[in-house]
């Protein structure tokens, strides 16, 4: 028969037989399994990757870091919450903007929780497949072709005050569009619909979309009116202060060609270079022809066609708005 000795000290041995050894060994080992560490709890929390604002489409992914009472990291699980899901959901940390409005982002873990508030700015999302932000009034419109931009973008819309104004400005008609330049690869076409009770007697079909630059406005490129349904488009490449506002009025006309010669019965075409007050070419406008001789020279005076219909001179005349 075997036997096992046990030492609890100086000069006490004891013998045991194998099988209350084996039980002694089990008694130590749960003995010793009963001494464990408490978990430090969550005595704060931290988010991180948050932005001021979004807009309707847009995410944000948001990370939430549970710390101890001396500010060491820990692994917690953490749980998520929106004030307004209307506003923007939430679902582990990404933040998805539906609408204008303001939201506020809560995590929490264990006891302790933080927030972010964010802003869902008035706008939208640009995709490279191509896609349509419009403003929540309905008033604006931003239209991008496939290929348009290179990768997702948000824009920004904001009506704005900030801008030259002037008799010819459309009442809150203004809008501050914030784009990311880097990101457009093709011009967008830009839509804002006016108010005709501000047209004051001014022709429909001289309303022009204008950009700020410096201290005045610019027209832009691409001009069209819809006088039906009381909208102006443009194209446009990055941001900036656009408006719908009438064309300046005529300051300057030349005729093409100045002086030339026809022999009786052959017929010259006049052409008008109108220039407004702004500086800018002025399109559109209604130009009406006349002839100083009539014996001499006889003018259609809708298209500026010039017969020669007897030997002399005469002068043709181009005459639009007060000029």
């Amino acid at each position: 028969m075997f036997v096992m000795s046990r030492f609890d000290g100086p000069g006490r041995l004891y013998s045991m037989r194998p099988l209350r050894f084996l039980r002694y060994l089990a008694f130590v080992a749960a003995t010793s399994c009963t001494d464990t560490v408490a978990p430090k709890p969550v005595a704060s929390l931290s988010i991180s990757g948050a932005l001021d604002a979004l807009v309707p489409g847009q995410t944000v992914k948001l990370s939430a870091t549970p710390r101890d009472a001396a500010g060491l990291p820990l692994q917690r699980a953490v749980t998520w919450a929106s004030s307004d899901a209307a506003v923007a959901t939430v679902a582990a940390g990404l933040v998805t903007a539906n609408q204008l409005g303001s939201v506020t982002i809560t995590a929490t873990s264990e006891n302790a929780a933080a927030s972010v508030a964010i802003a869902v700015d008035d706008g939208g999302m640009l995709n490279p497949a191509g896609a349509v932000v419009q403003a929540s009034s309905g008033d604006l419109r931003i239209v991008a072709v496939a290929g348009a931009v290179l990768q997702p973008i948000a824009v920004i819309v904001k009506q704005t005050d900030h801008h030259p104004g002037g008799s010819r400005f459309f009442t809150r008609s203004a809008y501050e569009i914030m784009i990311p330049a880097a990101g457009v690869a093709q011009p967008l076409t830009l839509t804002v619909r006016y108010n005709p009770a501000d047209l004051r007697g001014t022709p429909e079909d001289a309303v022009r979309l204008m950009v700020v630059a410096g201290d005045k406005w610019q027209r832009l490129e691409g001009n069209s009116v819809d006088t039906t349904q009381h909208i102006v488009s443009a194209r446009i490449s990055s941001g900036g202060v656009f408006a719908p506002l009438l064309q300046a009025p005529i300051a300057a006309i030349a005729v093409d060609p100045a002086t030339t010669s026809i022999r009786v019965h052959d017929v010259v075409h006049v052409t008008a270079r109108l220039t407004d007050q702004d500086g800018e070419p002025a399109t559109g406008r209604k130009v009406n022809w006349s002839s100083s001789n009539l014996a001499v020279l006889a003018v259609d005076s809708l298209t500026g066609d010039a017969t020669a219909v007897s030997p002399g001179t005469a002068n043709v005349t181009a005459t639009s708005e007060d000029q």
